[in-house]
């Protein structure tokens, strides 16, 4: 019997000492839903920023999974580890296909595949790009058909795809974020974006996009406002109440 694709995800960057708040990692917990609704995947989440593990212990905690691919999410902050981190990974397994994304992709573009060796880079958007690219692995092609991504060809130079895709218009279309693949508790005991005491909260999604043109922002999913229906919302409060006793919620919007 085949095994499953093993795929590992995990938010880079430590925790900061001034304002050391730490939630939920909402991106890559929603990409994990997305991609194994679409294939058969076993998934391990990591957020360096909930225990401030080394970037020695991340690379040890990929190589034990014996993940076939590895994603990495930034911010620009922490973007520094990477390429300590997809090197060693390199090193260990040749074979294993490194993506990195999250708001520094989206941020700096190209420059995000500086100095690091992953194979490409996903601005934007996750689920649709990740599906194509997955496919594609799977199928032993190039991700020369992969609109919008950067990639690195064989002789190291990066190339960016032409095109890209739509934002997602209907949120509801997508399951909800996986929220089996993280230790909910944990988050409970340490500072979450609000300077409010300890407590049992969840962090939900109820839109994506953002009309306005901040500099500071890297808007990751776009200018597009999209929301999730009332309905929507409010199932997965039900459902996060009843599992986790959740008494606190925190809304996050991109």
């Amino acid at each position: 019997m085949k095994r499953k694709l093993r795929i590992f995800l995990a938010n880079i960057g430590y925790r900061p000492r001034v304002y050391p708040n730490v939630t939920p990692p909402l991106g890559i917990m929603s990409l994990a839903s997305y991609i194994r609704s679409r294939f058969s995947a076993e998934f391990c989440l990591v957020n360096q920023k909930l225990d401030n593990c080394s970037n020695d212990q991340l690379v040890r905690i990929v190589t034990d999974f014996n993940a076939d691919i590895v994603g990495l999410s930034s911010m620009t902050s922490g973007a520094h580890n990477l390429p300590y981190i997809t090197e060693r990974i390199r090193a260990i397994m040749p074979k294993s296909l490194i993506l990195v994304g999250g708001p520094h992709v989206s941020a700096v573009g190209e420059e995000s595949l500086a100095g690091n060796v992953a194979d490409a880079a996903v601005p934007g958007e996750g689920e649709l790009a990740f599906e194509q690219i997955v496919s594609h692995w799977l199928e032993g092609d190039g991700f020369e058909g992969v609109p919008g991504i950067f990639r690195r060809e064989k002789d190291g130079t990066i190339v960016r795809n032409p095109g890209g895709f739509p934002p997602i218009k209907d949120l509801d279309s997508l399951p909800p974020p996986a929220y089996d693949l993280i230790d909910l508790p944990a988050y409970w005991k340490q500072q979450s974006m609000p300077a409010l005491p300890f407590r049992r909260y969840a962090s939900i999604f109820s839109s994506r996009g953002c009309p306005y043109r901040c500099k500071y922002c890297h808007r990751i999913f776009g200018r597009t406002f999209r929301a999730h229906s009332a309905e929507r919302v409010v199932d997965e409060i039900e459902f996060l109440c009843k599992k986790y006793g959740i008494s606190d919620f925190e809304f996050v919007r991109f």
